[in-house]
């Protein structure tokens, strides 16, 4: 294949596959949803936080989701802590 083919080629594939990425990402950014909780850092960390229940001097309780988990690994136990 020569070098001219070879280029009309890569452009052609690319000038038709572009929309395609492009039409994607958007629909990705648009069904995009905000995870529940906020972000806290502690000591140069960042930490994902769900803080529930009222603050009236009870026991704090953390409950940490392991093995790549996200925080809706607790959502069905942690309204039985908050209190």
């Amino acid at each position: 294949m020569s070098f001219q083919t070879d280029y009309f080629l890569k452009t052609a594939i690319s000038t038709v596959l572009f929309p395609f990425t492009a039409a994607n990402l958007y629909i990705r950014k648009k069904n995009e949803t905000k995870e529940p909780g906020s972000i806290v850092n502690v000591d140069g960390r960042s930490i994902h936080t769900i803080i529930s229940g009222e603050e009236n001097g009870n026991p704090t309780v953390i409950l940490d989701a392991g093995l790549s988990g996200n925080c809706l690994a607790w959502c069905l136990i942690q309204p039985e802590f908050s209190v």
